[in-house]
């Protein structure tokens, strides 16, 4: 576990045989953190904080590119089997929340799933907070393409297909393809598969 800094008696890492760590580093902050990695997982490289009871978990088989990630006392991030991560990931959970991954995804480079907006923004009138961090919660089988951000609340179905450059800010029913900023339905009732099918 030579890629993990900060380890302390109060965190808990199940680790199982992984790869291409050379450019790997995760600090754990603060005591309390679960982390769980799976046989076969791999980076191009990794830089990343988990950060006073914060949980991740990640399994088996994931190709995970280089990833950014971000995750703060009582928030977890969940990733399926068998993903793939195609350069650069960003994923941030900068307040207590959830963000799941399912089984047998795909994302492009330079991908940025937030649950959090980051900062405070207030009533003026009332001096409340009014922009809480929200869950992220990606079914198995979606493929998201490069340049996607999909912000916190947002629940993409199963099978669907978010295209390049687009922003997801509401719910992405199950086997659709969306486009677009903010990103809208293009397509029902569509399939994909990672194999290019000649013509």
């Amino acid at each position: 576990m030579a890629f993990i800094e900060g380890k302390r008696d109060s965190d808990i890492c199940e680790i199982g045989t992984l790869r291409n760590m050379e450019n790997a580093k995760l600090t754990l902050h603060h005591g309390g953190n679960r982390l769980k990695i799976a046989d076969g997982v791999g980076w191009a490289s990794l830089n990343g904080n988990l950060t006073g009871g914060a949980e991740m978990t990640i399994d088996a088989n994931c190709s995970l590119g280089h990833m950014q990630v971000h995750v703060v006392r009582n928030a977890s991030l969940v990733l399926g089997s068998n993903c793939a991560f195609n350069g650069r990931i960003n994923l941030f959970l900068h307040e207590p929340s959830r963000l799941t991954i399912g089984k047998g995804c795909l994302f492009g480079g330079d991908v940025l799933l937030t649950t959090s907006d980051m900062h405070s923004i207030i009533d003026a009138d009332s001096g409340a907070r009014i922009n809480w961090a929200l869950d992220i919660d990606i079914a198995s089988n979606v493929w998201v393409g490069a340049h996607a951000t999909i912000l916190k609340g947002v629940k993409v179905g199963m099978g669907s297909v978010v295209g390049a450059y687009s922003v997801v800010t509401e719910d992405v029913p199950e086997y659709c393809v969306v486009a677009g900023n903010p990103a809208r339905i293009v397509r029902r009732n569509v399939r994909w598969k990672r194999e290019l099918i000649a013509r």
